[in-house]
């Protein structure tokens, strides 16, 4: 008897971390604005849609799109993290991932990267060193709340052994 085949997938793809950045200066597409590109070359897709194609390379992708894409590497966006802690990742396509023919269209949707100045970025330092603290403080101020009052003398000894039962 011929022993049985388990079906593994052939390829797996870590789409967690993109490699490729984007550098200063240089145009990219929020999901939305890449959302009304499609629209305008007539290809309709919602906002979710898009997102879920996240999930997979440009290969899997609908033709039109990959057409779309065409100089974009199999990974066909780049996540930028937030620079507040109440948003999450962004997701970009950056222009040189379009094809030439697109480029012209996509350049009234584009946004330019800056990257956060030195001091704005400092100063999100100090934020979250701060909010640290506050922590710490709050942690420490229960604990001596929940002393208040107790007979604290010998209290190593009282660690050690037990007091004589009565």
């Amino acid at each position: 008897m011929a022993p049985l085949l388990q079906s593994r997938p052939m390829v797996t793809i870590d789409l967690g971390h993109t490699q490729d950045t984007i550098a200063q200066g240089e145009a990219f597409l929020t999901i939305g604005q890449f959302r009304a590109l499609l629209q305008e070359r007539g290809h309709l897709f919602s906002k979710s849609t898009i997102y879920r194609w996240r999930k997979v390379t440009k290969e899997f992708l609908p033709s039109t799109v990959q057409h779309l894409l065409g100089p974009a590497p199999s990974i066909w966006f780049v996540t930028m993290p937030a620079n507040r802690e109440s948003e999450g990742a962004t997701t970009i396509i950056p222009l040189r991932y379009l094809s030439e023919a697109d480029r012209p269209t996509a350049q009234k949707y584009c946004l330019n990267y800056a990257s956060p100045s030195p001091m704005n970025l400092c100063l999100h330092t100090l934020r979250t060193y701060l909010a640290q603290a506050q922590k710490e403080l709050d942690r420490l101020t229960h604990y001596c709340d929940g002393l208040e009052g107790k007979d604290l003398s010998n209290a190593e000894l009282r660690t050690r052994c037990h007091p004589p039962s009565a």
